[in-house]
């Protein structure tokens, strides 16, 4: 067994090696609960797929940030007013700011003002502050989903890495890694053989990044990979629900990244849950 991992978004500002040591540790962890037997499993356990350099354009290091980086245009604004409907459609309606409006501040981009009054209200309504990371993170989504030269170089590293790994492979896929190796699955370029696709934080819940990313394509009917979705309800990348029902032939697999960052890959993978999908073929949830 090959386990192939790729990673999602805002990694740039950690190495492929590091990032390698974080999931690895983090499964380990998963397999101890799990009762998972670790011997003869591959050291390390991951072979990453990392493409955050790609991100960087005209920045020239880890984590520098770009001009773009600040400002959302119109089309992208969109896009993330659309989102936020799908994860609360009231909050999407309102016309006017929520009460105390001046004394909060959400977003740190240019942004037209009706994109941020809907983050506003979605953060008034949920009693959390979560407009702001959902945003940063569907950023990088939208740049993957409207810039084709970098989607492909992003989905040659993925199927290289696929297509020059033994038969039987295991592919961890976090947040727009999912959405990477769902690309593949629809383009019906991911490779034959004995596969298994776990994903995991999946932004595909959204219907307006399924959308995009099929561009009037649709996931065929037999799936190359047997596909487990593994969500939390608290991480509001995945609309805080999972992916069964809206692609065909996805097993989800439901758990609680509490406590912590619901979205973290690394506490994802502590789970036994996602230990047994990725180690345990037998038994995966």
């Amino acid at each position: 067994m090959t386990l192939i991992g790729i990673h999602g978004i805002g990694q740039d500002r950690i190495g492929v090696r590091q990032l390698a040591r974080e999931w690895g540790d983090g499964l380990s962890s998963g397999a101890r609960r799990a009762g998972i037997p670790q011997a003869g499993l591959p050291d390390p356990l991951f072979d990453i797929v990392y493409y955050a350099h790609l991100y960087r354009g005209e920045a020239e290091t880890l984590g520098e940030e770009t001009a773009s980086e600040h400002e959302i245009g119109l089309e992208e604004a969109e896009f993330l007013q659309a989102v936020l409907a799908e994860l609360d459609p009231v909050a999407a309606a309102e016309t006017a700011p929520p009460p105390e409006v001046l004394n909060r501040f959400v977003g740190a981009f240019a942004c037209p003002a009706w994109l941020t009054r809907t983050m506003l209200w979605v953060d008034e309504r949920s009693n959390r502050q979560v407009s702001e990371t959902l945003v940063r993170r569907l950023r990088q989504v939208w740049r993957y989903l409207t810039e084709p030269a970098l989607a492909d170089d992003i989905r040659g590293l993925l199927h290289d890495r696929l297509t020059a790994a033994p038969e039987s492979r295991v592919l961890a896929a976090h947040s727009l890694g999912s959405v990477v190796a769902a690309d593949l699955v629809a383009r019906g370029a991911f490779p034959s053989g004995r596969n298994r696709l776990v994903t995991m934080g999946s932004p595909l819940a959204y219907g307006v990044v399924r959308d995009r990313m099929l561009d009037g394509r649709a996931f065929p009917t037999t799936l190359p990979c047997d596909w487990y979705n593994v969500h939390d309800p608290r991480d509001v990348v995945t609309a805080s629900h999972g992916l069964a029902g809206l692609v065909p032939g996805v097993t989800d697999i439901r758990i609680g990244n509490w406590p912590g960052n619901a979205h973290a890959a690394a506490n994802y993978l502590r789970r036994p849950q996602t230990a047994r999908a990725l180690l345990d073929p037998q038994e995966p949830a």
